[in-house]
């Protein structure tokens, strides 16, 4: 049994596609930006104990793996739950279309 797609459902599975590892990618950066400001913070520590540079450090470190424990989390629900939304809504928009139409037609 072969499934036939129309020019629109192939569009909408390359979309996905796309949608799949670009929302991805833009997922793990905004999980990784969690961890933004531990910057600050190991600045912070710089300035206030300048001798213990290491102790800082640890404590960033420490503090930034803390912060962005959830990157790929944000990863996977930025990559896959626009999906099905998108395909929702494109099923409705083409299902009220042919409700108006059918209304014009009789």
């Amino acid at each position: 049994m072969r499934i036939r797609l129309n020019g629109w459902q192939r569009i909408g599975i390359v979309i996905s596609v796309l949608w799949f590892i670009g929302g991805g990618i833009w997922g793990n950066d905004r999980g990784l930006h969690e961890g933004d400001w531990t910057v600050s913070d190991y600045k912070n520590c710089l300035d206030t104990h300048p001798n213990d540079w290491p102790g800082c450090q640890q404590k960033s470190e420490k503090n930034y793996i803390w912060a962005t424990r959830n990157h790929w989390y944000s990863a996977a629900i930025f990559a896959v739950v626009p999906i099905p939304i998108g395909w929702l809504l494109a099923w409705g928009l083409v299902s009220l279309t042919r409700w108006v139409r059918r209304g014009f037609n009789t």
